[in-house]
Protein backbone atom coordinates (compact mmCIF):
# COMPACT_ATOMS: atom_id res chain seq x y z
CA UNK A 1 0.00 0.00 0.00
CA UNK A 2 3.04 2.64 0.10
CA UNK A 3 2.95 5.56 -2.42
CA UNK A 4 6.20 6.78 -4.28
CA UNK A 5 6.81 9.49 -1.47
CA UNK A 6 6.35 6.00 1.05
CA UNK A 7 10.17 4.80 -0.36
CA UNK A 8 11.06 7.85 -1.14
CA UNK A 9 15.28 8.70 0.68
CA UNK A 10 15.49 11.64 2.81
CA UNK A 11 17.62 14.02 -0.04
CA UNK A 12 14.48 14.17 -2.02
CA UNK A 13 13.11 15.42 0.80
CA UNK A 14 15.64 18.46 1.29
CA UNK A 15 15.39 19.19 -2.35
CA UNK A 16 12.08 21.23 -2.12
CA UNK A 17 11.84 22.29 -5.89
CA UNK A 18 12.13 18.42 -6.84
CA UNK A 19 9.48 17.48 -4.80
CA UNK A 20 6.71 19.93 -5.68
CA UNK A 21 7.53 19.77 -9.59
CA UNK A 22 7.06 15.76 -9.70
CA UNK A 23 2.93 16.27 -8.76
CA UNK A 24 0.50 19.04 -8.96
CA UNK A 25 -0.23 20.76 -5.07
CA UNK A 26 -3.53 19.18 -4.65
CA UNK A 27 -2.00 15.67 -5.63
CA UNK A 28 1.01 15.83 -3.91
CA UNK A 29 -0.89 17.16 -0.32
CA UNK A 30 -3.53 13.83 -1.04
CA UNK A 31 -0.27 11.74 -1.22
CA UNK A 32 1.34 13.07 2.03
CA UNK A 33 -2.04 12.52 3.65
CA UNK A 34 -1.68 8.66 1.95
CA UNK A 35 -1.35 5.82 4.55
CA UNK A 36 -0.19 2.51 4.07
CA UNK A 37 -1.55 -0.94 4.81
CA UNK A 38 0.34 -0.26 8.05
CA UNK A 39 -1.64 3.53 8.35
CA UNK A 40 1.78 4.87 7.78
CA UNK A 41 2.20 8.35 6.00
CA UNK A 42 5.50 8.66 4.33
CA UNK A 43 6.20 10.94 6.84
CA UNK A 44 5.46 8.25 9.64
CA UNK A 45 9.20 6.49 9.30
CA UNK A 46 10.76 9.62 7.95
CA UNK A 47 14.16 9.96 9.02
CA UNK A 48 13.89 13.49 9.52
CA UNK A 49 11.22 15.57 9.70
CA UNK A 50 12.51 18.67 10.09
CA UNK A 51 13.72 18.93 6.06
CA UNK A 52 9.83 18.46 5.34
CA UNK A 53 9.22 21.66 7.49
CA UNK A 54 9.73 23.61 4.33
CA UNK A 55 7.54 21.71 2.13
CA UNK A 56 4.80 21.15 4.75
CA UNK A 57 4.72 25.52 5.29
CA UNK A 58 4.60 25.68 1.26
CA UNK A 59 2.08 23.26 0.54
CA UNK A 60 -0.16 22.59 3.05
CA UNK A 61 -2.63 24.95 4.78
CA UNK A 62 -2.69 24.66 8.76
CA UNK A 63 -5.22 22.93 8.86
CA UNK A 64 -3.93 20.21 6.55
CA UNK A 65 -1.08 20.22 8.68
CA UNK A 66 -3.31 19.71 11.55
CA UNK A 67 -5.07 16.42 9.64
CA UNK A 68 -1.59 14.99 8.60
CA UNK A 69 -0.14 15.19 12.11
CA UNK A 70 -3.24 13.33 13.45
CA UNK A 71 -3.22 10.73 11.70
CA UNK A 72 -2.40 7.13 13.07
CA UNK A 73 -0.92 4.13 11.95
CA UNK A 74 -1.83 0.67 13.12
CA UNK A 75 -0.15 1.38 16.79
CA UNK A 76 -1.98 4.10 17.06
CA UNK A 77 1.27 6.45 16.94
CA UNK A 78 0.81 9.65 15.00
CA UNK A 79 4.15 11.19 13.10
CA UNK A 80 5.34 13.08 16.28
CA UNK A 81 5.21 10.25 18.50
CA UNK A 82 8.50 8.48 18.99
CA UNK A 83 10.34 11.51 17.53
CA UNK A 84 13.12 13.37 19.01
CA UNK A 85 11.87 15.97 21.67
CA UNK A 86 13.76 18.37 20.79
CA UNK A 87 12.81 18.07 17.20
CA UNK A 88 9.28 18.30 18.39
CA UNK A 89 10.21 21.14 19.67
CA UNK A 90 11.29 22.84 16.51
CA UNK A 91 8.60 21.50 14.37
CA UNK A 92 5.68 23.49 16.46
CA UNK A 93 8.01 26.58 16.71
CA UNK A 94 8.53 26.39 13.37
CA UNK A 95 5.05 26.12 11.42
CA UNK A 96 3.53 27.86 14.48
CA UNK A 97 -0.39 25.77 14.38
CA UNK A 98 -3.32 27.60 15.88
CA UNK A 99 -4.63 24.57 17.83
CA UNK A 100 -1.95 21.86 18.48
CA UNK A 101 -4.40 19.26 19.36
CA UNK A 102 -2.86 16.07 18.18
CA UNK A 103 -0.55 16.24 20.99
CA UNK A 104 -3.24 14.94 23.44
CA UNK A 105 -3.82 12.24 20.83
CA UNK A 106 -2.95 8.43 22.61
CA UNK A 107 -1.40 5.57 20.79
CA UNK A 108 -2.68 1.93 21.57
CA UNK A 109 -0.63 2.09 24.75
CA UNK A 110 -2.78 4.68 25.49
CA UNK A 111 0.57 7.15 25.48
CA UNK A 112 0.51 10.68 24.24
CA UNK A 113 3.66 12.16 22.91
CA UNK A 114 3.91 13.89 26.44
CA UNK A 115 4.31 10.55 27.73
CA UNK A 116 7.07 8.83 25.46
CA UNK A 117 8.97 12.40 25.70
CA UNK A 118 9.54 11.83 29.93
CA UNK A 119 9.72 8.11 29.46
CA UNK A 120 12.99 8.42 27.68
CA UNK A 121 13.72 9.91 30.79
CA UNK A 122 11.93 7.85 33.09
CA UNK A 123 12.84 4.43 31.89
CA UNK A 124 16.66 5.24 32.06
CA UNK A 125 17.68 7.29 35.44
CA UNK A 126 19.62 4.45 36.44
CA UNK A 127 21.99 4.86 33.41
CA UNK A 128 25.78 6.42 33.64
CA UNK A 129 25.76 10.21 34.78
CA UNK A 130 26.81 11.32 31.14
CA UNK A 131 23.36 9.05 29.68
CA UNK A 132 21.05 10.67 32.95
CA UNK A 133 22.31 14.15 32.08
CA UNK A 134 21.35 14.29 28.42
CA UNK A 135 18.38 12.57 28.72
CA UNK A 136 16.64 13.53 32.02
CA UNK A 137 16.67 16.96 29.97
CA UNK A 138 13.66 15.75 28.00
CA UNK A 139 11.85 15.99 30.82
CA UNK A 140 12.39 20.04 30.63
CA UNK A 141 11.09 19.83 27.11
CA UNK A 142 7.76 18.52 28.03
CA UNK A 143 6.34 22.24 29.39
CA UNK A 144 7.99 23.46 26.17
CA UNK A 145 6.34 21.63 24.35
CA UNK A 146 2.37 22.02 26.33
CA UNK A 147 2.96 25.80 25.27
CA UNK A 148 2.49 25.54 22.21
CA UNK A 149 -1.39 24.07 23.52
CA UNK A 150 -4.14 26.51 24.60
CA UNK A 151 -3.79 26.70 28.15
CA UNK A 152 -7.51 25.88 28.77
CA UNK A 153 -6.70 22.31 27.05
CA UNK A 154 -3.13 21.71 29.15
CA UNK A 155 -4.54 20.41 31.81
CA UNK A 156 -6.73 17.82 30.30
CA UNK A 157 -4.10 16.69 28.02
CA UNK A 158 -2.00 16.25 31.49
CA UNK A 159 -4.04 14.24 33.09
CA UNK A 160 -4.16 11.50 30.01
CA UNK A 161 -3.55 8.34 31.18
CA UNK A 162 -1.86 5.55 29.70
CA UNK A 163 -2.97 1.64 29.81
CA UNK A 164 -1.16 1.39 33.04
CA UNK A 165 -3.20 4.52 34.48
CA UNK A 166 -0.19 6.60 34.24
CA UNK A 167 -0.42 10.50 33.34
CA UNK A 168 2.79 12.08 31.98
CA UNK A 169 3.69 13.26 35.77
CA UNK A 170 3.96 9.65 37.10
CA UNK A 171 6.56 9.29 34.74
CA UNK A 172 8.26 12.32 35.07
CA UNK A 173 11.73 12.38 36.44
CA UNK A 174 11.45 13.63 39.80
CA UNK A 175 15.26 14.27 40.09
CA UNK A 176 14.79 17.37 38.83
CA UNK A 177 12.25 19.86 40.59
CA UNK A 178 12.17 22.40 38.16
CA UNK A 179 10.61 19.40 35.59
CA UNK A 180 7.37 19.20 37.41
CA UNK A 181 7.20 22.52 38.55
CA UNK A 182 6.94 24.13 35.00
CA UNK A 183 4.37 21.70 33.82
CA UNK A 184 2.10 22.81 37.05
CA UNK A 185 2.74 26.41 36.42
CA UNK A 186 1.94 25.84 32.50
CA UNK A 187 -1.63 24.81 33.59
CA UNK A 188 -4.39 27.23 35.31
CA UNK A 189 -3.79 27.59 39.15
CA UNK A 190 -7.32 25.86 40.24
CA UNK A 191 -6.32 22.73 38.17
CA UNK A 192 -2.87 21.54 39.54
CA UNK A 193 -4.60 19.93 42.68
CA UNK A 194 -6.04 17.84 40.86
CA UNK A 195 -3.29 16.56 38.32
CA UNK A 196 -1.46 15.49 41.28
CA UNK A 197 -4.23 13.45 42.93
CA UNK A 198 -4.79 11.34 40.06
CA UNK A 199 -3.85 7.51 40.77
CA UNK A 200 -2.39 4.95 38.57
CA UNK A 201 -2.85 1.17 39.33
CA UNK A 202 -1.67 0.95 42.39
CA UNK A 203 -3.58 4.00 43.60
CA UNK A 204 -0.29 6.32 43.72
CA UNK A 205 -0.36 9.55 42.86
CA UNK A 206 2.72 11.78 42.04
CA UNK A 207 3.04 12.71 45.63
CA UNK A 208 3.19 9.18 46.61
CA UNK A 209 6.57 8.68 43.55
CA UNK A 210 7.97 11.85 44.97
CA UNK A 211 8.00 10.39 48.70
CA UNK A 212 8.95 7.24 47.47
CA UNK A 213 11.96 8.16 45.87
CA UNK A 214 13.31 10.15 49.11
CA UNK A 215 13.44 13.31 46.58
CA UNK A 216 12.80 16.13 49.33
CA UNK A 217 14.13 19.06 47.29
CA UNK A 218 11.31 17.91 44.66
CA UNK A 219 8.40 17.53 47.26
CA UNK A 220 9.39 21.05 48.96
CA UNK A 221 9.02 22.95 45.64
CA UNK A 222 5.82 21.15 44.73
CA UNK A 223 4.21 21.97 48.35
CA UNK A 224 5.18 25.46 48.06
CA UNK A 225 2.54 26.13 45.28
CA UNK A 226 -0.62 24.91 47.04
CA UNK A 227 -2.58 26.71 50.16
CA UNK A 228 -2.45 25.03 53.59
CA UNK A 229 -5.86 23.19 52.41
CA UNK A 230 -4.73 22.16 49.38
CA UNK A 231 -1.30 20.38 51.29
CA UNK A 232 -3.43 18.44 53.25
CA UNK A 233 -5.95 17.19 50.18
CA UNK A 234 -2.49 15.84 48.48
CA UNK A 235 -1.16 14.36 51.70
CA UNK A 236 -4.32 12.45 52.21
CA UNK A 237 -4.57 10.33 49.44
CA UNK A 238 -4.02 7.25 49.97
CA UNK A 239 -3.28 4.20 47.35
CA UNK A 240 -4.58 0.97 47.22
CA UNK A 241 -3.16 -0.06 50.55
CA UNK A 242 -4.59 2.91 52.55
CA UNK A 243 -0.88 4.03 52.48
CA UNK A 244 -0.45 7.96 52.42
CA UNK A 245 2.54 9.67 51.18
CA UNK A 246 3.79 10.01 54.91
CA UNK A 247 2.81 6.28 55.61
CA UNK A 248 5.88 6.05 52.61
CA UNK A 249 7.99 8.12 54.04
CA UNK A 250 7.26 6.35 58.01
CA UNK A 251 8.47 2.58 55.90
CA UNK A 252 11.89 4.12 55.02
CA UNK A 253 14.71 4.63 56.59
CA UNK A 254 15.59 7.30 53.92
CA UNK A 255 12.90 9.41 54.07
CA UNK A 256 13.76 10.91 56.75
CA UNK A 257 14.14 14.71 54.87
CA UNK A 258 10.95 13.89 53.22
CA UNK A 259 8.84 13.57 56.21
CA UNK A 260 10.35 16.52 57.91
CA UNK A 261 9.52 18.71 54.66
CA UNK A 262 5.65 16.94 54.92
CA UNK A 263 5.40 17.95 58.49
CA UNK A 264 6.45 21.53 58.33
CA UNK A 265 4.62 21.93 55.51
CA UNK A 266 1.15 20.98 57.31
CA UNK A 267 -0.12 23.00 60.14
CA UNK A 268 -0.18 22.24 63.44
CA UNK A 269 -3.87 21.85 63.84
CA UNK A 270 -3.86 19.68 60.84
CA UNK A 271 -1.21 17.28 61.70
CA UNK A 272 -3.40 15.13 63.89
CA UNK A 273 -5.65 14.59 61.17
CA UNK A 274 -3.51 13.49 58.71
CA UNK A 275 -1.69 11.55 61.83
CA UNK A 276 -4.97 9.77 61.92
CA UNK A 277 -5.41 7.72 58.75
CA UNK A 278 -4.59 4.77 58.99
CA UNK A 279 -3.94 1.89 55.65
CA UNK A 280 -5.86 -0.90 55.38
CA UNK A 281 -4.01 -2.85 58.22
CA UNK A 282 -5.04 -0.30 60.76
CA UNK A 283 -1.80 1.28 60.90
CA UNK A 284 -1.15 4.62 60.84
CA UNK A 285 2.35 6.11 59.59
CA UNK A 286 3.42 6.16 63.75
CA UNK A 287 2.24 2.53 63.94
CA UNK A 288 4.45 2.30 60.19
CA UNK A 289 7.44 3.89 61.40
CA UNK A 290 7.44 2.14 65.02
CA UNK A 291 7.47 -0.99 63.05
CA UNK A 292 10.60 -0.75 60.72
CA UNK A 293 12.62 0.64 63.84
CA UNK A 294 12.30 3.95 62.25
CA UNK A 295 13.35 5.88 65.08
CA UNK A 296 14.35 9.27 63.81
CA UNK A 297 11.44 9.46 61.68
CA UNK A 298 9.16 8.12 64.84
CA UNK A 299 10.50 10.83 66.90
CA UNK A 300 10.01 13.02 64.19
CA UNK A 301 6.67 12.50 63.69
CA UNK A 302 5.48 12.34 67.34
CA UNK A 303 7.10 15.57 68.46
CA UNK A 304 5.35 17.18 65.79
CA UNK A 305 1.93 17.49 67.60
CA UNK A 306 1.35 16.87 71.42
CA UNK A 307 1.24 13.95 73.69
CA UNK A 308 -2.73 14.05 74.24
CA UNK A 309 -3.16 13.98 70.45
CA UNK A 310 -0.74 11.51 69.95
CA UNK A 311 -2.82 9.08 72.46
CA UNK A 312 -5.94 10.04 70.42
CA UNK A 313 -4.10 9.03 67.54
CA UNK A 314 -2.22 6.01 68.01
CA UNK A 315 -4.35 4.31 71.46
CA UNK A 316 -7.66 5.82 72.02
CA UNK A 317 -9.93 3.78 70.51
CA UNK A 318 -14.17 3.37 71.24
CA UNK A 319 -13.40 0.31 73.92
CA UNK A 320 -10.79 2.60 75.76
CA UNK A 321 -12.49 5.71 76.17
CA UNK A 322 -10.91 6.26 79.94
CA UNK A 323 -7.48 6.20 78.74
CA UNK A 324 -6.29 9.50 78.14
CA UNK A 325 -8.17 10.65 81.72
CA UNK A 326 -6.87 7.73 83.23
CA UNK A 327 -2.88 8.68 81.99
CA UNK A 328 -3.58 12.45 83.30
CA UNK A 329 -4.81 11.21 87.19
CA UNK A 330 -3.38 9.92 89.94
CA UNK A 331 -5.14 6.95 90.27
CA UNK A 332 -2.89 3.47 89.22
CA UNK A 333 -5.66 1.18 89.50
CA UNK A 334 -7.91 3.52 86.95
CA UNK A 335 -4.68 3.56 84.65
CA UNK A 336 -4.08 -0.24 84.94
CA UNK A 337 -7.70 -0.54 83.99
CA UNK A 338 -7.33 1.36 80.66
CA UNK A 339 -3.84 -0.01 80.00
CA UNK A 340 -5.58 -3.24 79.97
CA UNK A 341 -7.84 -2.34 77.01
CA UNK A 342 -4.39 -2.32 74.68
CA UNK A 343 -2.90 -4.89 73.06
CA UNK A 344 0.94 -5.79 73.57
CA UNK A 345 1.79 -3.59 70.63
CA UNK A 346 -0.09 -0.49 71.22
CA UNK A 347 1.30 -0.48 75.06
CA UNK A 348 4.54 -0.25 73.38
CA UNK A 349 3.77 2.39 71.52
CA UNK A 350 2.71 4.58 74.63
CA UNK A 351 6.00 3.77 76.20
CA UNK A 352 7.85 4.79 72.88
CA UNK A 353 6.06 8.47 73.17
CA UNK A 354 5.85 9.24 76.93
CA UNK A 355 9.01 9.47 78.67
CA UNK A 356 10.06 11.49 82.08
CA UNK A 357 7.97 11.07 84.93
CA UNK A 358 5.11 9.60 82.89
CA UNK A 359 7.04 6.93 81.57
CA UNK A 360 8.47 6.25 85.21
CA UNK A 361 4.99 5.85 86.18
CA UNK A 362 3.60 3.62 83.39
CA UNK A 363 6.08 1.05 82.42
CA UNK A 364 5.93 -1.24 85.67
CA UNK A 365 1.94 -1.32 85.13
CA UNK A 366 2.82 -2.59 81.31
CA UNK A 367 5.03 -4.79 82.32
CA UNK A 368 2.47 -6.14 85.21
CA UNK A 369 -0.09 -6.64 82.25
CA UNK A 370 2.36 -8.04 79.92
CA UNK A 371 3.59 -10.63 82.67
CA UNK A 372 0.10 -11.25 83.00
CA UNK A 373 -0.72 -12.31 79.67
CA UNK A 374 2.02 -14.36 79.48
CA UNK A 375 0.87 -15.89 82.28
CA UNK A 376 -2.40 -16.31 81.00
CA UNK A 377 -1.32 -17.37 77.45
CA UNK A 378 0.79 -20.28 78.81
CA UNK A 379 -1.54 -21.61 80.80
CA UNK A 380 -3.81 -21.85 77.90
CA UNK A 381 -1.16 -23.61 75.90
CA UNK A 382 -0.79 -25.93 78.92
CA UNK A 383 -4.57 -26.94 79.36
CA UNK A 384 -4.35 -26.99 75.18
CA UNK A 385 -1.59 -29.86 75.46
CA UNK A 386 -3.20 -31.64 77.98
CA UNK A 387 -6.57 -31.71 76.31
CA UNK A 388 -5.27 -33.06 72.56
CA UNK A 389 -2.87 -35.71 74.86
CA UNK A 390 -6.25 -36.92 77.01
CA UNK A 391 -7.68 -36.83 73.12
CA UNK A 392 -5.06 -39.16 71.93
CA UNK A 393 -5.48 -41.91 75.44
CA UNK A 394 -9.17 -41.87 74.26
CA UNK A 395 -8.75 -42.89 70.95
Amino acid sequence: GNSYLHTCERMMYESEHLLTGLLPKETLVSTLLAQNFEGNTPLHKLYDIKTVIPILEHLMTPFQVDQLFSLRNSDGNTILHGMNPQEVLIVLAKLKLPSNSFLGIQNRQGQTILHQTVEISYSTQSYGSKSVGKLCSNSLVVAKILSFVNVAQRASIVMLKDLKSNTMLHMIDYKLPEAIISVLNSVPYEERGTLLRIQDQGGRTPIHLIVSMAYHQTLLQVMRLFSATQIVQLLSCQDNHGSTPLHIAAASHKASPVCQVILRQVTSSDIPNLLRLSNKRGDTAVHTAAAQENTHTLNMITSSTSFQEMVKILLLDASCPQLEMALTSDDDDTLLTALAYLDFYDRCLLLDILNGDEKTRVKPLVDILNARELQQLETQIAESSLRQLNLGKKR
